[in-house]
Parts: structure tokens; sequence; C-alpha cells
């Protein structure tokens, strides 16, 4: 019985979040974590999706700013978490750093929340 209500359920919570989402390609989960940032940072810079390539391989970055600090969730093309890295206007010394380079990925705007 359990699994009957539950369904629904999560088919609406697609449904929702793929209608918030202009672009309906992306993953689910990038799309749920962009919905996410773009409420978290609704009254700041916003969130944003972008869609990076490097040869056959791409990522989604799904990142989200307040103006002095920041988040940045890394994606593979199908949705897999690939890591995660925030940041802040202090610049800490020995701060980690994110756990992908993308300096050889060419990377495209595909999504910006409005603010």
């Amino acid at each position: 019985m359990k699994i009957l209500f539950a369904m629904p359920v999560i088919s609406l919570f697609a449904f929702l979040v793929a209608g918030c989402v202009q672009d309906s390609s992306l993953p689910l989960t990038v799309a749920a974590r962009y919905e996410q940032l773009s409420l978290l940072h609704s009254g700041s810079l916003g969130a944003f999706v972008e869609l990076c390539r490097k040869g056959n391989e791409s990522l989604y970055l799904v990142s989200g700013s307040g103006g002095f600090s920041g988040e940045i969730y890394y994606y593979g093309e199908d949705g897999r978490p690939l890591g995660e890295y925030s940041w802040d206007d202090i610049g800490e010394p020995g701060k980690s750093k994110p756990p992908i380079d993308i300096s050889g990925y060419d990377c495209n705007l595909i999504e910006k929340s409005k603010n």
C-alpha cells in the first residue's frame, strides 16, 4: 500500500520540478538542486545551471550565490553527483579546491533563475 501511495507523490514531484525548469532535458537530480538553490538565493544573485563539455565528456554545474558566498554542485551527464564545493569572500588559506578542474571545459549557461 505504501508503494502505491509513494508513486503518485514521486511523479507529482518530478512533474513540478520539470515544470519549473525551462530545460526539461535536465536530469532530475540536477533540476532538483537547481530549484533548491533558486529558492535559497532568490533574494540575491540567484542560481545557475551550466553544461560543460570537454571532448566526449559532459558534466553539469549547478551553482547558487548570495554575493559573498556560494556553492557549486557537479553532476555527470546522467545526473550522478560528482562532488560539491562552497566558497566565500574570506579566502581562507589552505581551503580545499573544487573537486573538478573545469578550466579545460567549454561551459554554456543553460538555466538562470529570476531574482
